[in-house]
């Protein structure tokens, strides 16, 4: 058993700003669930900006990563969704489902961390079938 893991932080202030200006881009990484969910709490920005990370970390641990380009659709297959008794699930689609396949995963662990100015996420997959992909650290 093997572990692939990602790590991504985020500053909570740019990310407000980017998703403020840039209508496209909440469109682009959000589900309606998860803006739904993030804006019925006092201050939603922390909340998606936590989830922002764990879609990166989850793509880091898949052996991928955006390389600045978040228009692929990449990060909107990557669903941080909200689970019974405050947890957090993510819930993956499309390529990014048909790639942890190829890892043969068994356990998905996931966690996000708000803290004053960043959010920090990291990102979890046991697998059999690690070395069936070309795995770079980030």
């Amino acid at each position: 058993m093997r572990i692939a893991q990602g790590v991504d932080i985020v500053y909570i202030e740019k990310f407000r700003r980017v998703y403020d200006r840039h209508p496209a881009f909440r469109e682009d990484v959000f589900s309606d669930k998860e803006r739904e969910y993030c804006h019925s709490l006092p201050d939603p920005y922390p909340h998606l900006a936590g989830r922002f990370a764990a879609k990166e970390a989850c793509l880091k641990a898949l052996g991928v990563g955006l390389g600045g380009d978040v228009s692929g659709g990449l990060l909107s297959e990557i669903e941080i969704l909200q689970a019974h008794g405050g947890r957090i699930e993510m819930r993956l689609t499309g390529w990014t489902e048909r790639l942890s396949r190829r890892l043969h995963p068994g356990r998905l662990n996931l966690s996000i961390s708000l803290s004053g100015e960043y959010a920090i996420s990291t990102v979890m997959i046991e697998c059999d079938g690690y070395n069936q992909l070309n795995h770079a650290s980030i």
